[in-house]
C-alpha cells in the first residue's frame, strides 16, 4: 500500500494487478493466419567444429545445434528450419508473436556480423557452415564453404607458428588445434596420446589394432597381406595359410575397390528435423506423388520391381502410412495382375484403378 494513494489510483492499481494475474490471451500475427510457404532451409557444416546458437523462443530448447562434419564425409547432417520462424513475448496479459522468414533466420545464425567490424567466432561461415535450400547441397556450395574455412584455418596455423617459435604454447587456441588436425599437421602442441598395449610376442608396447609390430610379429595377417606388407607365401611359411585367410583378404580388397563417398540421406529420411505442420503436409504430398508414379509405371508395363535375388519388391519401399491393409492388398493385386497380363499377351496392360477413398 502506497502512502497518500488516492481512491482513483488505488482502483487503477487493483485493475492492473487483476489483469496481470489473470489469464493470458494469445494474439498471433496475421502472417500466421494465412497459408505459410511450403519449403524448408538447410544448414550444413563441412568443418570439424560443432556449434550451438541460442535464439530463445525463436528456436528449439537449448538453441540451434549444428553438427560437425565427420571425417571422411562431405558434409554434416543438416539442421532444418521452416519457411517461417516465430518467437513469442509477453505484453501485459497478451502473448504476442514475432515472425521472420527462414532465410532471415539462416543468415542470422550463419553470418550475423555484416558490418566492417569483424570478430572471429561470430560468423560461422568462417568455419565451414553454410545454408541452402538444396538437399543434398550443390558441389559449388561445398567448395565455397571449404574455401572460406581453409582461409580461417591457414590464418590460425600461421599464428600458431609464431607462438610455437616463441615457445608460448599456453596461447594455443582450440581453433589452432582444429586447423592442425584438419591439415593433419604433426605438431607437438597438438599431439594425441593413445593407450598402448603389450605385444604378445616380444612384450614391448604397441598401438592397438596394428597389423605388424616393430619386432616383426604379424598380429593381423589379412590386413598385412592386404597392405602388401606380407604375402600368401609368407603365410604358408609360417603355417597360417588357409581358405579363410584368402576369403578375408578378398573381402578387404572388394571393400576397397567398391568404396563410395558417403552422402547423408536428404533430410526427412534421416536426422532430426524442425518442421512446421505445413512442411509435414508437403512431405506427405511428396510420398503420394511417389505412389502415383509407381502405379503409372505399372500401367505402362514398366517393371517397377526387381527379382528376389537382386532386391526386395519396390512396393514395400513406397511409404504410405495412411493406407489400410485392404487398400494395400488391392494395390498389390492390381500390380500382380498387370505383370501377369503383360507376360501372357505381350501387350501393355491398362493402368490399375485406384480404390475409392484412397489416401496415400
Amino acid at each position: 500500500m502506497w502512502q497518500n494513494e488516492t481512491a482513483a489510483a488505488k482502483h487503477a492499481r487493483t485493475e492492473m494487478e487483476a489483469k496481470l494475474n489473470g489469464p493470458s490471451f494469445f494474439d498471433t500475427e496475421l502472417v500466421l493466419q494465412i497459408e505459410i510457404p511450403k519449403h524448408v532451409f538447410y544448414i550444413f557444416n563441412v568443418g570439424p567444429m560443432e556449434f550451438t546458437v541460442p535464439k530463445g523462443s525463436a528456436g528449439p530448447a537449448g538453441g540451434y545445434k549444428i553438427k560437425s562434419c565427420e571425417k571422411g564425409r562431405p558434409y554434416s547432417t543438416p539442421l532444418i528450419l521452416p519457411s517461417i520462424v516465430t518467437d513469442t513475448y509477453m505484453q501485459e496479459d497478451m502473448i504476442k508473436t514475432h515472425s521472420v522468414t527462414g532465410e532471415f533466420m539462416c543468415r542470422d545464425i550463419v553470418h550475423p556480423m555484416v558490418g566492417k567490424v569483424w570478430s572471429i567466432g561470430q560468423n560461422l561461415d568462417d568455419f565451414g557452415v553454410f545454408w541452402t535450400r538444396n538437399n543434398p547441397p550443390a558441389n559449388s556450395e561445398l567448395e565455397e564453404a571449404k574455401f572460406k574455412m581453409e582461409i580461417t584455418f591457414r590464418a590460425a596455423l600461421a599464428e600458431a607458428n609464431m607462438l610455437e617459435a616463441q615457445n608460448r604454447f599456453d596461447l594455443i587456441t582450440p581453433l589452432m588445434r582444429f586447423a592442425a588436425s584438419y591439415y593433419e599437421e604433426d605438431r607437438k602442441w597438438n599431439q594425441v596420446y593413445k593407450r598402448t598395449i603389450e605385444c604378445p610376442v616380444c612384450g614391448g608396447p604397441m598401438k592397438a589394432g596394428i597389423a605388424i609390430h616393430s619386432c616383426g610379429a604379424v598380429l593381423d595377417w589379412p590386413a598385412a597381406i592386404f597392405n602388401s606388407a606380407r604375402s600368401f607365401d609368407d603365410a604358408k611359411k609360417h603355417g597360417v595359410f588357409s581358405m579363410l585367410l584368402e576369403k578375408q583378404v578378398a573381402e578387404l580388397r572388394y571393400k576397397a575397390a567398391n568404396k563410395q563417398t558417403f552422402a547423408p540421406a536428404p533430410a526427412g529420411q534421416s536426422g532430426s528435423s524442425f518442421l512446421s505442420s505445413a512442411e509435414l503436409i508437403e512431405l506427405e504430398r511428396e510420398e503420394t506423388t511417389k505412389l502415383d508414379n509407381t502405379l503409372t509405371q505399372a500401367g505402362r508395363g514398366d517393371d517397377v520391381r526387381t527379382t528376389a535375388a537382386d532386391a526386395p519388391d519396390k512396393r514395400d519401399d513406397v511409404p504410405s502410412p495412411s493406407r489400410t491393409r485392404s487398400q494395400r492388398a488391392k494395390v498389390d493385386a492390381d500390380l500382380d495382375a498387370a505383370h501377369e497380363a503383360r507376360g501372357k499377351s505381350g501387350k501393355k496392360p491398362p493402368a490399375p484403378k485406384r480404390p475409392k477413398n484412397f489416401k496415400a
